[in-house]
């Protein structure tokens, strides 16, 4: 029939697998002929042949390594790679093409359905593909943003989602945070342990001195949860009780009635008490108002129900403060109570543009409101804003002017 020349000589032989030396030696081409030593040589050893050996006169040990070195360096052509790679030729380093793309694809997939887990560094297919190492170089593409997205979906179709394993363990690491803190009421310790994660070593060690490099997302989580940034402790110089106000406008009026002092003592127990990293001692005093005693009479009160509406929710909001001894969590019970007081004592005014001392309260309050509806917020920090949002609409509509 002659040679099928419209196909080449390296596809004809690729589509007639029967051949031998002697057909290589016809075909009188330099590769063919040392391809057809090397043949002869796995035919007869059952092993490559090492960089010095010679065979049939060619030195083949050195022409299979200039065979793989061109195949580093995206050289070789696809045919004589196929045709090296029947012989069971180890190319010892991934070379991206798309052949190869998927074969490493195809032995990769093979292994984890096998043995139910990812190849490691170090690990190789049956065939000899170092299949270990091309998947952490998949990761590195990705990584770089680099990878085919046609690539990143198959991978993440055969494999799942391992690409990025450092966010799925972020993921996972974060939930066991935010169910200790749930179940607890406190921050871990740095040896703590919890639904099998360290989360104490990973807030310390990856958390803590990544903050200004952690997506913005993550640091609104974790500072929800009451997550310390600052090691060592801080002293907070203290803020002054004063009364709330808008800019611009005189102070809302506090609810009073034939006992004012009690608004007083409470504004100044809220005072204190955010800065105290213990609970209220009966001895504690502020600006010479003794409100731990203060305190201790005024729970027996609440527990006995004998508060008005007004002073029970602005009660609460303190024991809430004294519960919680995580800086982040004492302020973000602070800045509640503040926006409790202020809804209580201005049902129709706007909370966005509240604010006192400084502090944009306003902001705060709808930030948390985000951040709720994101499922973001601690449960109690959740239900603190849900009736904050209750009491604010109920109010607004009892306190509305009818037409």
């Amino acid at each position: 029939e002659g040679w099928p020349d419209s196909l080449g000589i390296g596809g004809w032989i690729q589509r007639n697998m029967h051949f031998s030396l002697e057909m290589m030696e016809q075909l009188g081409t330099r590769w063919h002929l040392r391809f057809g030593a090397l043949k002869k040589y796995m035919d007869q050893h059952g092993q490559e042949p090492s960089k010095d050996t010679e065979y049939g006169g060619f030195k083949i040990g050195a022409w299979l390594e200039s065979q793989r070195s061109a195949y580093r360096k995206g050289r070789l052509n696809e045919d004589r790679e196929e045709l090296l790679s029947q012989l069971g030729v180890r190319w010892g380093s991934y070379k991206d093409t798309e052949r190869s793309w998927v074969r490493y694809m195809v032995a990769a997939t093979a292994f984890f359905d096998k043995n139910g887990k990812l190849p490691s560094q170090g690990e190789e297919s049956p065939e000899g593909l170092k299949i270990g190492v091309w998947l952490n170089h998949q990761r590195r593409l990705f990584r770089k943003g680099a990878l085919r997205e046609d690539r990143k979906t198959a991978i993440d179709n055969l494999l799942g989602d391992i690409l990025n394993p450092g966010g799925s363990k972020v993921d996972r690491n974060l939930a066991a945070y935010k169910d200790y803190v749930e179940k607890t009421g406190k921050q871990p310790e740095r040896r703590t342990f919890h639904e099998g994660v360290s989360i104490g070593n990973w807030l310390v060690n990856s958390i803590r001195p990544q903050k200004n490099k952690l997506p913005a997302g993550l640091v609104e989580k974790l500072d929800a949860l009451g997550f310390v940034w600052e090691t060592g402790r801080k002293k907070r110089a203290s803020n002054p009780a004063s009364r709330l106000h808008q800019p611009g406008n005189t102070p809302p009026c506090i609810p009073q009635d034939s006992t004012g002092s009690w608004y007083k003592n409470f504004e100044c127990c809220r005072a204190l008490m955010r800065t105290l990293s213990r609970k209220i001692d009966i001895a504690d005093t502020y600006r010479t108002v003794k409100v731990g005693e203060w305190f201790q009479v005024e729970s027996q009160i609440y527990a006995a129900g004998a508060f008005s509406e007004i002073k029970r929710l602005l009660f609460r909001s303190l024991i809430y403060l004294d519960e919680n001894h995580g800086s982040v969590l004492k302020d973000w019970f602070w800045n509640y109570s503040h926006c409790l007081e202020f809804v209580l004592s201005n049902p129709t005014a706007p909370m966005k543009d509240f604010s006192s001392d400084g502090i944009h309260f306003g902001e705060w309050f709808e930030k948390q409101v985000g951040l709720m509806e994101k499922g973001a917020l601690l449960v109690r920090q959740e239900n603190a804003i849900q009736e904050l949002l209750t009491i604010r609409k109920d109010r607004s509509t009892r306190e509305r002017p009818s037409d």
